[in-house]
């Protein structure tokens, strides 16, 4: 048990990033930064970034979305499923 922590203690935070935990990038909701209340199923362009190439709903920790606004977002995207506009699954 002692040769697992010593092992741990010897990597740095995490080696994905670059410093430590402090010099991360911040992360922003989009929507709050643009002032965006509203999301429109309609808007097919904005909706694409928020849908992977799976077709699958992109978590908010992935799309960095505060939580009212990622579930107005996937909201939305399930709305435009079912008009036609955003396609259930990939091809």
């Amino acid at each position: 048990m002692s040769e697992v922590k010593q092992k741990r203690e010897n990597k740095p935070y995490n080696s994905k990033f670059k410093g430590n935990k402090f010099n991360r990038r911040k992360k922003f909701c989009r929507f709050c930064a643009q002032g965006i209340e509203h999301v429109d199923y309609k808007d097919v362009n904005t909706l694409s970034h928020y849908i992977n190439f799976n077709k699958k709903i992109i978590p908010a920790k992935q799309s960095f979305n505060c939580t009212s606004h990622q579930r107005r977002v996937s909201i939305a995207i399930k709305r435009a499923r079912i008009v036609g506009l955003v396609p259930y699954i990939a091809d």
